[in-house]
């Protein structure tokens, strides 16, 4: 399926998109701060993002 990268800095909140993603047969990869899912966005391409934005 669709490889996707969440960038959540609420572990709980983290780990529940990483499940429900995995569950549904994508690639999940993820991050706790912009810094971080900048990095990681940098070095490989997504077909999905989910950037927490508060």
């Amino acid at each position: 399926m669709a490889k996707v990268l969440v960038v959540e800095d609420n572990p709980v909140n983290l780990k529940l998109m990483r499940k429900i993603l995995e569950s549904l047969g994508h690639s999940v990869s993820c991050a706790e701060t912009g810094e971080d899912g900048w990095a990681i966005v940098s070095a490989e391409a997504f077909d999905m993002i989910f950037l927490d934005m508060h």
